[in-house]
């Protein structure tokens, strides 16, 4: 009698490994692409935890030529697109590559204005050093685009969080290794050492 369940829980584990494999979903519930495996790579987290609140908890990746490619090649498998399509937005990721360093924040604070990374600079300061250069954003916008495509092309979203994509202009390219993305406030100093 074990012997059965032991056989049939193993059966059972197997057929779900292999659904959630097959459908792009690993067994702990992550996204399996080349992209989101990626994307996890490159993911930075810090927080600052209170005794029983959290004031900001925030997670940056650099939108690299890497990841964009990946991204590319993602969307175009899952909206289908045809090789013309796929390549104009290849083209459209890599021209914005040369010209700026994207950077997707992901912000939250406990405290409403501690929360606004694009609104409030007196709050948060930021900033990437590139080796030669301090460079100040050249935008801090909310990122763009429709609420659920952001979620899963960046899954560490949540309902709570304030989404931004932070853009630097792309001056020296030759000094870009290695680049740490600061962010400063009265709150506390959270860097992170970024991929190139």
């Amino acid at each position: 009698m074990l012997r059965l369940i032991v056989s049939n829980l193993t059966l059972l584990l197997s057929l779900c490994f292999l659904a959630c494999s097959h459908r792009g979903i690993t067994p702990m519930g992550d996204y399996a692409s080349h992209y989101h495996t990626l994307l996890r790579q490159e993911l930075r987290s810090q927080g600052f935890f209170g005794f029983d609140s959290i004031p900001y908890l925030t997670s940056v990746v650099h939108r690299s030529d890497k990841l964009r490619r990946a991204y590319v090649e993602e969307y175009a498998q899952v909206y289908r697109l045809n090789p013309a399509e796929k390549n104009l937005l290849l083209e459209r990721e890599l021209e914005e590559s040369k010209k700026f360093i994207d950077v997707v924040v992901v912000h939250f604070a406990t405290d409403d204005k501690l929360a606004h990374l694009d609104t409030n600079e007196k709050v948060w300061q930021i900033r990437l050093d590139t080796g030669s250069q301090r460079l100040r954003p050249h935008m801090v916008s909310r990122l763009p685009g429709e609420a659920p495509v952001n979620a899963y092309f960046y899954p560490q979203i949540t309902h709570w969080s304030r989404n931004y994509l932070v853009r630097f202009s792309r001056e020296d390219q030759a000094s870009l290794q290695p680049m740490t993305l600061h962010l400063d406030s009265i709150e506390g100093n959270i860097s992170f050492k970024l991929s190139n």
